[in-house]
């Protein structure tokens, strides 16, 4: 919802004034300002003004089309220069082939970055970090001209201006994978355009594990005896007790479960991923992958007796409600369509807040299951084989828990030995 000062929106118009600030003037005119990528790709902030909320939403919907017209084919023009320039063949006449980084990065993420090649999940994140974070910065900055100066200095910016807003820096993490884009874009220029990658031997800030959280065995109590009367329930029980993905279980058919083997087989993934410079002006698109994750993704995961029973029982009221199901999913919406991961996402955070859990949301039912494995003492490659790690290195991570289950444990039993006592039983020297 848009910040508002004195003004609140519309039910109708305030999904449009999202992310933004909208207030009413003295003189009787809205304002609304948001933080946007402008038509010569400047990140500044944007304003509009209107008699009502219907002609500001015009002209900002109108802006929007107007800049993704002009990138659209800004970005066409440079990534055919750079795909002659690097075949060898001359620019047309009067047009300076000088190579800009932000172009350089374009053409890598579209030869290399793009599907088929790479999964839409990837595509996805490699251009919203290019237009977003990289574009706005360097601009047509020329490529060669771009020093480990320049690196440091666009760090240092991530750091205390790197958010969309320019409201503060990003977090560690986030530059990170910020700059995985941009070294592997420059590693590709690296003998070709340039001689050495400026980006190579940049110090980034450390990026500090965060912990996990993990629902205690009472909170998980508490949490299952909620869930009898959520219509997700049983993908609930799923993310609790199978560690599954969220896109994992979203996408499961019936004829995914095997019967005699009391097994569910984890062979898709569904995702909401960013569009960008789609023709029919959409935001996000939800994708099914067909492969998972990773290729240790695609597995046959056990499922506990109890919960095959609650899962033959789901499937006896699903026949009995008699919704729309052509695809034959154990979780289709009410249209029986795919069931939105932003929707399942609701659900739980709203099970949580009735639970009072704190910080709890899907990630942390999976991060549960793996843990209670842990305290079983189950085989770390069995663990890692049930949560589909692509690394056993993702799945030791799992066992600082475990440590501090441990201390926990020998702290309670230091307390059968007071202090006292232990004075007491001192020997004299």
């Amino acid at each position: 919802m848009a910040e508002s000062k004195g003004y609140t929106p519309s039910s109708k118009y305030a999904k449009i004034f999202e992310g933004g600030t909208l207030y009413l003037r003295k003189d009787g005119y809205l304002i609304f300002q948001k933080y946007e990528t402008d038509e010569n790709e400047k990140y500044r902030q944007v304003t509009f003004t209107g008699k009502t909320e219907e002609q500001l939403a015009k002209k900002y919907k109108e802006f929007l089309k107007r800049v993704k017209e002009i990138r659209g084919q800004r970005q066409q023009e440079a990534y055919q220069l750079v795909t002659n320039a690097v075949h060898g063949l001359k620019p047309p006449a009067g047009i300076n082939i000088d190579i800009s980084l932000s172009d350089w990065v374009l053409y890598f993420i579209q030869t290399y970055k793009t599907p088929p090649s790479v999964k839409r999940t990837t595509y996805s994140p490699y251009m919203q970090t290019y237009q977003t974070q990289i574009l706005p910065f360097f601009g047509k900055t020329p490529l060669d001209k771009v020093t480990d100066a320049d690196m440091q200095t666009y760090l240092n910016f991530l750091q205390t201006s790197g958010r969309l807003d320019r409201k503060g820096g990003l977090s560690p993490k986030s530059i990170y994978n910020i700059f995985v884009v941009l070294n592997a874009a420059l590693e590709k220029a690296r003998g070709k355009i340039i001689i050495e990658n400026p980006a190579a031997d940049l110090r980034l800030p450390e990026v500090q594990p965060t912990e996990r959280r993990v629902l205690t065995v009472e909170e998980m109590e508490i949490f299952i005896k909620e869930i009898f009367s959520e219509r997700l329930r049983m993908a609930m029980f799923l993310s609790l007790f199978t560690g599954a993905r969220m896109g994992e279980i979203l996408p499961l058919e019936w004829g995914d479960l095997n019967e005699k083997k009391r097994t569910i087989r984890i062979c898709k993934d569904l995702e909401r991923v960013q569009l960008f410079d789609d023709p029919s002006g959409k935001k996000t698109e939800l994708i099914l992958q067909e492969t998972p994750k990773s290729k240790t993704s695609n597995r046959e995961t056990p499922v506990y007796e109890n919960i095959w029973r609650l899962l033959m029982f789901h499937r006896q009221i699903q026949l009995h409600e008699g919704q729309p199901n052509p695809m034959n999913l154990l979780f289709p919406s009410r249209r029986g369509t795919y069931t939105d991961p932003r929707t399942y996402q609701k659900r739980v955070q709203a099970v949580c807040k009735r639970c009072e859990l704190q910080g709890v949301n899907v990630h942390a039912l999976r991060h549960t299951f793996a843990t209670r494995l842990m305290e079983q003492n189950v085989p770390i490659r069995i663990i890692q084989n049930l949560m589909g790690h692509a690394s056993i290195v993702t799945t030791e991570k799992y066992s600082h828990v475990l440590d501090d289950e441990k201390r926990k444990a020998i702290d309670r039993m230091s307390g059968y030995l007071s202090v006292e006592a232990t004075q007491e039983e001192a020997p004299s020297e």
